[in-house]
C-alpha cells in the first residue's frame, strides 16, 4: 500500500493525515499481507491459538494495528466532546 493511498484512507476515514503512525500502519498491512500469502501456500495451517512464530509475528502486527487505529479514534472522540 503506498503512501498517497494511506493518506486518502486516512483522510476520508478520521478526517486527518496520521504522519508517523501511517508509516507503522503501511508497514504492518504489508506485513500482514505477506503472512496472508504465506499462510495461503502453507499445505498444513495449525491453528493462531499455537504460539508458533508465524502466529506470534501476525499477532503482533494484528496488536499494533489495533492500538494505532484505537488511539485514532479516542483522539477523534475527545476532539468531538470539547467541540
Amino acid at each position: 500500500m503506498t503512501s498517497l493511498t494511506l493518506e486518502v484512507i486516512s483522510k476520508a476515514i478520521f478526517r486527518r493525515w496520521c504522519g508517523v503512525q501511517a508509516k507503522i500502519v503501511g508497514e504492518q498491512i504489508t506485513l500482514l499481507n505477506q503472512f496472508t500469502i504465506e499462510k495461503l501456500n502453507q499445505p498444513f495451517r495449525l491453528p493462531a491459538l499455537f504460539p508458533t512464530p508465524f502466529n506470534v509475528r501476525e499477532r503482533k502486527a494484528v496488536k499494533l494495528l489495533d492500538s494505532i487505529i484505537y488511539e485514532i479514534i479516542e483522539n477523534r472522540k475527545k476532539r468531538r466532546r470539547f467541540a
